[in-house]
């Protein structure tokens, strides 16, 4: 087979077409295990407006609950959701479609404080139910609501519409806050900007 006259460009054409993806997987690996050096230091730095989010989005579902309860009644369970006719039956679905979005809610705030809060401490305050509620020291949560937040029952429509009521559901918006509300927990310390030693996690 005899040997084309431009061999030479053929093989620097295809080198040269061969180094763009090669260079695009290098940058994107690079990008990566840059990031996973950072995420640490991210959620960190963006713990603040991370929480303020999703205190919006909490404050937006109480809102709709309570106009659940305002138009429909307090649907407990479907019982009582069949009941009341076929729109109180959608609302009662609706308010079943917002326990799960309390319970991805609530993981991703997990989520943001593992990463900037003491183990212990969190412990202590996820036990008491300061991250969730507010003035629980003062005001005890009824026996069926510290079932929910001891983890030996599931959120239920019930569990929402107490919170909705009671206007005490929160997600405290800084880690600061937290502190306050759970004032008889050890100290949490302060959050690293970057520019000293963390005192979390220690």
């Amino acid at each position: 087979m005899p040997i084309p006259a431009d061999i030479g460009q053929q093989a620097v054409d295809a080198y040269t077409a061969a180094l763009g993806p090669a260079s695009e997987r290098e940058a994107l690996t690079t990008a990566v295990a840059s990031l996973k050096r950072h995420v640490g230091y991210l959620r960190t730095v963006h713990t603040e407006p991370v929480l303020t989010g999703l205190a919006s989005q909490l404050n937006a579902l109480m809102d709709e609950v309570r106009t659940i309860v305002a138009t429909h009644g307090r649907l407990v369970d479907g019982e009582s959701a069949i009941d009341a006719g076929t729109e109180a039956v959608e609302a009662f679905t609706r308010l079943r479609a917002m326990v799960r979005e309390v319970d991805a809610l609530r993981a991703t705030q997990r989520e943001v404080l593992r990463d900037v809060v003491d183990a212990g401490v969190l412990n202590t305050i996820y036990k008491s139910g300061q991250d969730q509620f507010t003035d629980v020291s003062r005001f005890p949560l009824p026996a069926d609501i510290k079932r929910v937040i001891t983890g030996t029952r599931r959120r239920s429509p019930a569990f929402l519409i107490y919170a909705a009521e009671s206007g005490r559901h929160w997600v405290p918006t800084s880690v600061d806050e937290l502190t306050a509300e759970a004032s008889g927990a050890v100290d949490i310390g302060s959050a690293d900007d970057g520019s000293s030693a963390s005192s979390f996690n220690h």
